[in-house]
């Protein structure tokens, strides 16, 4: 009820105030001799605001005014109309459904309403294209980042692997040398991209393990258990030290197929497979030695050739893909001679378990599948590196040609829309002068030329 009240009080004046005007506005035409009743009606309407207009209704069907107004005829003894109330008022055969008039520039309105709104669709579809492909590029430039740091990180697990091989003897001054070399490649890699990658609780924890490693190796009479497990734990660090630059760099979210599984092979399964190849490897070669085969002993290789088996068939599914968008790579790689040493080294492993004989260079065997291992590691970590490189290379030519393409649109529609505009303006100017030209040759020399009456002005 309160708000039929508050509408009421807000019409009604309203109401009053409308039909004043109206009034007042219809005595003043008359002043003007403009007694068309009709005429009136109708500008009573086309100038009242859309929600007024069933305010003004009334007075105007009173008028006479309707739907279907006749064009009205002109008397042949009517003054003209004065030139200014001709151009407010609109005729009566222009107003639409309801006695409303039709405002003159709502096309030229709505052409540019959806003029902008192709800009703006235009600007957002180009913001998210650049967009986008920038993101893209970022992407696949921190993946080059986590294949930097695997480089530097991938030749540490071979020489630990080599280093728990020599056993109690220790490593002589080559591999000991070697293996400080590469720590300092690695401390160097860390210190530049150990932040960006989140790898810096990964390589300390790497770090202690070669410490504790150092210390129990060192030690005067070390159980050969703890010594075992101090290599073990040691390995597994440098491991997971290149699966967290893996997924801190994105590799392991690489989009493209071939990729990816050249990601997975370099980054996972050839780390692991290294690892149950040496354990393999030093449990066989220390029965071959004449150690007892102990119930643990057997479980170490029946453990590590399972491991070994499980992810040599990881490398074998994931190969074809890699193979098939690029043939060449597979002469090069040769896993052929790395997967037979692999295999070798099992049977010899298999024998151990039996009780029968061992191959005495069943420790040169393993070394020489380590070494395979090793290098197929590298040539595959460079030709993933080489496929980032590309990808990054083509989307920022694609972007570039793109932007170039954009701009060029742009610099043409500007010039286009500068010469139209010059047109325009010589164009209306050069009309008033022909048409003064022409009414002073007709012998009319009371005309003035006005600036700027023949100039269209571009919406």
């Amino acid at each position: 009820m309160l708000t039929v009240q508050i509408a009421s009080a807000v019409i009604y004046p309203c109401k009053t105030v409308l039909s004043a005007l109206c009034h007042a506005l219809r005595d003043a035409l008359k002043e003007l001799s403009l007694n068309d009743d009709s005429l009136i009606s109708s500008w009573s309407l086309s100038v009242a605001p859309p929600c007024l207009v069933p305010v003004a209704r009334p007075l105007a069907l009173s008028k006479g005014c309707s739907h279907d107004h006749p064009r009205p005829q002109r008397l042949p003894d009517a003054s003209p109309p004065p030139r200014r109330a001709a151009r407010i008022l609109p005729p009566p055969w222009r107003l639409g459904a309801g006695c409303q008039a039709v405002p003159a520039h709502s096309v030229q309105h709505q052409g540019r309403h959806h003029f902008d709104s192709v800009h703006v669709a235009g600007c957002a579809a180009g913001w998210n294209y650049f967009g986008s492909t920038g993101s893209n590029i970022a992407f696949s430039a921190k993946e080059r980042l986590g294949v930097e740091y695997a480089r530097a990180t991938l030749p540490l697990p071979p020489l630990a692997i080599e280093h728990r091989a020599r056993g109690e003897k220790g490593a002589d001054a080559e591999l000991t040398e070697a293996g400080t070399r590469q720590l300092g490649l690695l401390a160097e890699v860390e210190a530049r991209l150990g932040s960006e990658l989140g790898t810096q609780a990964a390589h300390k924890r790497a770090l202690a393990a070669r410490s504790t490693l150092q210390a129990a190796s060192q030690a005067a009479g070390a159980d050969p258990g703890k010594l075992a497990a101090a290599h073990k734990e040691h390995t597994a660090a440098l491991v997971a030290l290149v699966s967290q630059a893996a997924d801190g760099s994105n590799l392991t979210l690489d989009p493209d197929l071939d990729a990816y599984y050249l990601m997975d092979a370099v980054t996972t399964a050839l780390p692991q497979l290294m690892e149950a190849t040496g354990q393999l490897r030093d449990t066989a070669a220390a029965v071959a030695a004449g150690a007892t085969l102990t119930p643990e002993l057997v479980k170490g290789l029946h453990r590590s050739e399972v491991i070994g088996d499980l992810f040599d068939e990881r490398l074998a599914a994931g190969f074809p893909k890699i193979f098939s968008p690029h043939p060449a790579l597979q002469a090069e790689l040769k896993e052929d001679t790395v997967r037979k040493s692999l295999h070798a080294l099992h049977d010899q492993a298999e024998l151990a378990t039996t009780g029968k004989p061992v191959d005495p260079e069943v420790l040169e065997a393993g070394k020489l599948t380590l070494q395979l291992h090793d290098t197929l590691s590298q040539q595959m970590l460079a030709h993933l590196d080489r496929l980032l490189l590309a990808r990054v290379d083509g989307l920022s030519f694609q972007r570039n040609l793109v932007a170039l393409v954009v701009a060029v649109a742009v610099a043409l529609g500007i010039g286009f829309y500068l010469f139209f505009c010059f047109y325009l303006v010589t164009h209306g100017g050069l009309r008033e002068v022909q048409k003064h030209l022409e009414t002073m040759t007709a012998g009319d020399l009371t005309t003035t030329p006005r600036p700027g009456a023949g100039t269209k002005r571009p919406t």
